[in-house]
C-alpha cells in the first residue's frame, strides 16, 4: 500500500473544468468526475434537477502525493474565494495492484 492523499471537490458544474486545469497542471492525470451531486449544506438542498446547469454541482475525486495536494489546495483555496463549493482532503491508502 502507499499513502496518498484524496481531494475531493464539491463545486458548481460549470466551473469543474477549471478544477480539473488545476490538478492537471499539478501533473494528476486520474481523476472521478460525478457530475450531477444532490445535497444539503448551508446554502439549502441541491436537487440536481435543475433544467440548466447554473444550479446544479459537481464533484471531483482524486488522489496525490501530499506535497502536491498541498499545491493544489492552495490554487482551490483561492477559487473557492469566487465561486460556492468544498473541499476535503483526506489521508488515504492506496491499494497497489
Amino acid at each position: 500500500m502507499k499513502n496518498l492523499q484524496k481531494i475531493e471537490v464539491i463545486t458548481e458544474k460549470r466551473s469543474i473544468d477549471i478544477v480539473i486545469e488545476m490538478i492537471e497542471k499539478h501533473g494528476v492525470t486520474g481523476y472521478t468526475l460525478i457530475p450531477n451531486v444532490t445535497g444539503k449544506g448551508k446554502r439549502g438542498i441541491k436537487h440536481g434537477d435543475d433544467l440548466n446547469d447554473v444550479f446544479i454541482n459537481s464533484m471531483l475525486i482524486t488522489v496525490c502525493e501530499e506535497t502536491v495536494a498541498e499545491e493544489i489546495v492552495k490554487e482551490i483555496k483561492v477559487f473557492l474565494q469566487d465561486v460556492s463549493g468544498v473541499c476535503f482532503v483526506t489521508d488515504v491508502k492506496y491499494v497497489l495492484h
